[in-house]
């Protein structure tokens, strides 16, 4: 079923800046729109499933108080929280704030989710829609269990059954996913010294965002800019797996491949002071177990001048719940991390202006957004990916 061309696709087209309006299809765009209603749905399926409904009434309720009263572990708070505000943006239940804490009452009772319907839906707009919603289904299907303590997020969604699910999800055939590393491969080729420029990437997977990086500079003609190309990733098994396909597709170029754990002191694990030209890395460094540490570490290792592109999922407003946060809620690397109330008040996915900040404490002194998300979030705010540009003084 061909996806009619918003009205809003005009004033995005307006702020894409480096990016080309070709990326953004009416398909494409009706593929997010569906998307982010078939996490909704799961919500409220969950909803009534958990029988959070029957828990909730006219008078408003904390989520630990909820969690209380259905019995369920302290390991699903984060998840049940955001079930709460998905649910609350969305319009099916009702959010206050009472000295800083937010309380949830439902005034109307729930309708039944249509989870099929908006499957069918999603697939008919674009049948490759099915690695984005099969992972979502896998994550809905978890809740339950992670809830009353039988499995932990790690078990339910990280185990070897679930290996082939997130390969095809983080793969440029996934156009949901593919988009973040078009834009970290444009955002990359755009900033990249014109000749002998040492990268480094992080948390590279299994390689698709090198593949598209690659991709984006052969077709340039500039994969001969590239002095050294450092791709790292502290999982064996996919270092493994995008080490075997991207020295078989460019045989000729100068690419490494080492374990490297942001968390920890990157000199000690081989990544030298002011030894890379560009550092980048694809929804990677929002699971920083300490933004504030990581991100210094990345300006250490640049050299002065040098860029570190961080492109993420962004969230479009402070405290916003958007669906994609659906599958990682169960998971301790996304939500068991340091908070600071100035640079990262949140677990997770950070606005814009968040970013900036980070960055420019970490010493940062330039920082610029592709696209311009701050603007796009007016007219489409549906839209999340994009990618943080920081320069290392000079």
């Amino acid at each position: 079923m061909p996806a009619q061309h918003p009205s809003q696709m005009v004033e995005l087209d307006a702020h894409l800046g480096e990016l080309s309006p070709d990326l953004f299809s009416s398909i494409f765009v009706a593929s997010v729109q569906a998307l982010e209603t078939y996490g909704i749905e799961w919500a409220i399926e969950l909803v009534h499933q958990l029988a959070i409904a029957p828990a909730l009434g006219r008078e408003p309720v904390a989520p630990e108080a909820l969690l209380s009263r259905l019995g369920f572990v302290s390991a699903f708070d984060p998840a049940l929280r955001w079930l709460l505000r998905r649910l609350a943006s969305a319009g099916h239940l009702v959010c206050e704030e009472r000295g800083g804490a937010r309380l949830y009452s439902q005034p109307q009772p729930l309708r039944p989710a249509a989870i099929a319907e908006f499957r069918d839906l999603a697939l008919a707009i674009d049948p490759r829609n099915a690695a984005s919603l099969d992972l979502l289904d896998a994550a809905g299907e978890s809740y339950p269990k992670v809830a009353r303590g039988e499995l932990s997020g790690q078990q339910a969604l990280l185990g070897p059954h679930r290996i082939a699910l997130w390969t095809r999800y983080f793969h440029n055939d996934n156009p949901i996913y593919a988009i973040n590393n078009i834009i970290a491969a444009t955002a990359v080729a755009n900033r990249l010294p014109a000749a002998q420029g040492r990268i480094l990437e992080i948390g590279a997977g299994g390689g698709s965002g090198s593949e598209a990086l690659l991709d984006t500079l052969g077709q340039r003609g500039r994969l001969s800019a590239i002095a050294s190309y450092r791709i790292t990733e502290p999982s064996p098994f996919f270092r493994r797996r995008a080490q075997r396909g991207l020295t078989a597709a460019h045989p000729q170029l100068p690419l490494e491949f080492a374990e490297l754990d942001i968390d920890k002191p990157w000199a000690e694990q081989g990544v030298e002071p002011e030894s890379a030209d560009l550092i980048f890395g694809v929804n990677v460094v929002h699971v920083a177990q300490d933004l504030a540490f990581s991100l210094g570490e990345a300006l250490r290792t640049l050299v002065p001048g040098g860029w570190l592109i961080v492109e993420e999922c962004v969230r479009p407003r402070p405290g916003e719940a958007i669906s994609t946060e659906m599958i990682f809620q169960l998971l301790d690397s996304f939500t068991a991390v340091k908070i600071d109330p100035k640079t990262r008040p949140n677990p997770g996915f950070l606005t814009v202006a968040e970013w900036r900040k980070a960055l420019r404490t970490a010493g940062f002194d330039r920082v610029e957004v592709v696209p311009d998300l701050e603007a796009i979030t007016e007219s489409f705010p549906l839209f999340f990916a994009g990618a943080l540009c920081a320069r290392k003084p000079r």
